[in-house]
């Protein structure tokens, strides 16, 4: 027990535990939700703004009421977009075109105001722009092709056009023994010859339109170019850069030799106060070279339309001629061109546009599908001249660069 108390006595005195105090949770916050009713509406989420752009279409007030129908119907089809349609500026002059502020988003240009507002920057290039293969899809690939510009680009797209055809007397034909119009120009100059007959006052061959342009003396030239366009394998005697080629080429001298050849015959006329398509009208001329609006009204039992005659040396091709196409393009002032072309390819793609321009103006529609669509080729069923000068717009081209043809002559 001693030594118990002596061992208990030596060893060390117990060290406590420490105490570690624990902190106590702060009692929470009781939130009070206190619901307020009020009188004040919600707000009315604000509709974008359409986007607007301007489309300049025709100085013509038929085309004019012809393109505020499809303008509003475009509008009726989405809200995204406000077309404002107005009409073709009487002014033609680069700073009125371009304007950032009345200038257009959208017009329609002949091919010689498309070559000099793109040579100055003005147009967009519209084969840069998303969709453009689908929106050219059913334009010629020969006619995109002569509407090409120098650098590559396209910068509009063809939506109606024309063609010149050869229009001919059916009963002259038959009493100078011809049984088929001329395809190349030495059977042309033979049938011109054979048609002519002075004692009966009596014309060969007519060019020209007289009775629509006033008997400017300049007027022959007009068709020129068809045929020089044939003879030179499709080229244009004014180049893009300006240069003019009436008289330097093999296909200017052969071009003009042949229109020599047929003056020379006394088969035409050289006076140039005369109306050539009254007096194929009249019975006064076998064949005569037409636009479409002056063929207009010619009786199928007495008159036939064929292609232009072509040199000799291209025999079994088709001719082409200056198909004075109306095209759409996009201004680079425009501050929404997908927008814009999104309506210019609703306006070029859709086939009812065709039938609507058809029905309403007698423009023929720049497409493949022409004689296959059954809704154009219903549309053209009641005018056997405006459905024959249709099947030829395809053979048209674009290629002449000039915005003024008469000054060139001149």
């Amino acid at each position: 027990v001693a030594f118990s108390l002596i061992v208990g006595a030596c060893a060390p005195a117990a060290v406590p535990a420490p105490v570690v105090a624990v902190p106590t949770e702060a009692p929470k916050a009781t939130v009070a939700v206190v619901i307020v009713p009020s009188n004040t509406p919600k707000p009315t989420p604000v509709p974008a703004l359409p986007v607007e752009i301007v489309y300049w279409d025709h100085f013509d007030a038929s085309i004019q009421k012809e393109a505020l129908a499809q303008t509003e119907a475009y509008n009726g089809l989405q809200t995204a977009v406000k077309v404002l349609e107005q009409g073709f500026p009487a002014e033609f002059s680069l700073p009125v075109w371009v304007d950032p502020k009345t200038g257009p988003d959208i017009a329609s240009l002949g091919t010689g105001q498309v070559w000099d507002l793109s040579s100055q920057g003005a147009l967009v290039a519209l084969d840069t722009l998303a969709g453009f293969k689908e929106a050219t899809s059913n334009i010629p690939a020969d006619i995109l092709k002569s509407l090409t510009a120098d650098d590559g680009h396209v910068y509009a797209i063809p939506y109606v056009g024309s063609a010149v055809m050869m229009a001919y007397n059916k009963k002259l034909f038959t009493e100078a023994g011809i049984s088929a119009p001329p395809a190349t120009w030495s059977e042309a100059l033979v049938a011109c010859k054979k048609l002519s007959n002075k004692a009966k006052g009596q014309f060969g061959w007519t060019f020209g339109n007289w009775g629509l342009y006033g008997g400017d003396w300049w007027m022959p030239l007009f068709h020129f170019d068809d045929y020089y366009m044939n003879a030179s394998g499709d080229r244009a005697w004014v180049t893009k850069t300006g240069d003019v080629h009436l008289t330097d080429t093999p296909a200017a001298k052969i071009t003009l030799e042949f229109f020599k050849a047929i003056g020379d015959a006394g088969c035409t006329p050289r006076a140039t106060d005369l109306d050539f398509p009254a007096l194929f009208k009249q019975g006064k001329v076998g064949m005569a070279d037409m636009l479409p609006v002056l063929a207009g009204g010619l009786d199928e039992a007495e008159y036939g339309l064929a292609p232009l005659p072509v040199p000799d040396s291209m025999v079994g091709t088709h001719a082409n001629s200056d198909a004075g196409f109306g095209n759409f393009a996009i201004f680079a002032r425009s501050e929404h061109p997908t927008e814009t072309f999104d309506f210019l390819t609703w306006l070029v793609k859709d086939p009812d546009r065709a039938v609507e321009r058809i029905v309403g103006t007698s423009r023929l529609p720049v497409r493949t599908d022409v004689e296959t669509n059954e809704k154009i080729q219903a549309a053209l069923a009641g005018d056997w001249v405006v459905k024959s000068f249709a099947a030829e717009v395809p053979f048209g081209r674009g290629n002449l660069p000039l915005s003024n043809q008469q000054a060139v002559y001149l």
